[in-house]
């Protein structure tokens, strides 16, 4: 009889990473499905962010505006102002959560560059963080700008170097340093 430790040998050596970085993918995504889906106050922060994206879609009539603010997360988010301050909050919730998954898929391909197996263990360890996992469904800017970030750092991996500036560029207005 085979031990846990032979059993589980043989399972990593038939099988390939990507495998097992697309079963834990979809085991993130619930997870963050079900933080989305939980009733939880918004937070002051973000509420903010909303309320600016109000100020930016009405011609600063309603909303408020607050200057210390990095613009680009509020003027994403003006887009859909128009469709109720619940609505936009959802919203705002699903954008992040969809760019959370977005930085565990660019962790995964930027870790497989180094070496096989690489980005499957550093997807998991940034998933399953507690800031991370947090802020994976609070619309305030971190999420954004780390998958910014992540980006810019993909496509400097890859020789780009123009969008590398641009999105560098990008994240530094979706929060400042």
């Amino acid at each position: 009889m085979l031990s846990l430790r032979n059993k589980m040998q043989r399972l990593i050596q038939n099988s390939r990473p990507a495998q097992w970085f697309w079963a834990f993918f979809g085991i993130s995504a619930i997870i963050r499905l079900i933080m989305v889906v939980r009733l939880v106050h918004p937070w002051w922060d973000a509420s903010v962010y909303q309320g600016m994206a109000r100020y930016i879609a009405s011609g600063g009539l309603y909303g408020t505006w607050e200057l210390f603010r990095p613009p680009l997360w509020p003027l994403i988010l003006s887009v859909f102002s128009g469709l109720g301050p619940i609505a936009l909050e959802w919203i705002a919730k699903i954008i992040t959560l969809i760019l959370s998954l977005g930085i565990i898929y660019l962790v995964y391909k930027i870790g497989e560059k180094i070496k096989p197996w690489v980005g499957v263990v550093a997807s998991v360890l940034i998933s399953i963080s507690a800031p991370f996992l947090t802020f994976s469904v609070v619309p305030m800017t971190e999420i954004p700008s780390l998958f910014l970030i992540t980006l810019a750092i993909y496509y400097f991996i890859e020789n780009k170097y123009f969008l590398t500036g641009i999105i560098t560029g990008l994240a530094c207005i979706m929060r400042f340093p």
